[in-house]
């Protein structure tokens, strides 16, 4: 009796708390993009001042990389009012998710936006203002950004000026993770003292 409670009581615990876990080890292994390496990931293995030069500015070309990825966000929180961001994410709950492979650097909503921008507004573009000092929207990521945004254009859009800035933003965003792609690429291939 004891032994059949312990096994029932074994196989709820790896249900509830083990498979959800292992999933996500799995699903995190297989979409981990081979041959890519952030500059975060080498200052963990390496003093990156060890480095040779070409290594370091790499290191210091994705940091910045990063910083340009961050100012998106801020940028498209600053455009959006709270009752955008309410009602795009609502939408977005809505929609259907983007599927494909993001790895380290890449996310495929961003090319999907460029498209429905595109589609609905045209190529108009507009120069991207500064980015605001903190984010007032800090419990939503960047994905879930692009997600909201894809949502606001797909439903009730918005005025051409902001849609102008996003597109303008976002081609950069776009130019910036392919930069920075290349660039984690070039970092796996520094060797790293075992």
């Amino acid at each position: 009796m004891r032994r059949a409670l312990a096994t029932v009581l074994l196989g709820i615990a790896w249900f509830v708390w083990g498979a959800p876990a292992a999933n996500t080890r799995l699903d995190a292994f297989r979409t981990a993009p081979r041959g890519q390496r952030s500059a975060s990931d080498l200052r963990r293995l390496v003093a990156v001042s060890s480095l040779p030069a070409d290594a370091r500015a790499l290191v210091e070309e994705a940091e910045l990389a990063s910083e340009r990825e961050r100012e998106w966000s801020l940028i498209v929180a600053s455009l959006l009012s709270p009752a955008e961001r309410a009602d795009g994410l609502a939408r977005a709950v809505e929609e259907p998710a983007v599927v494909g492979f993001s790895g380290h650097s890449l996310e495929p909503e961003l090319p999907v936006l460029v498209d429905a921008l595109l589609a609905r507004y045209g190529p108009e573009t507009a120069p991207v203002p500064p980015a605001p000092p903190r984010d007032d929207w800090p419990m939503i990521d960047r994905r879930a950004r692009i997600r909201v945004l894809l949502a606001l254009v797909r439903g009730p859009g918005l005025d051409d000026e902001r849609a102008a800035i996003v597109l303008a933003a976002t081609l950069d965003l776009l130019a910036t993770q392919a930069r920075r792609s290349e660039i984690e690429a070039a970092l796996a291939e520094i060797e790293v003292p075992g």
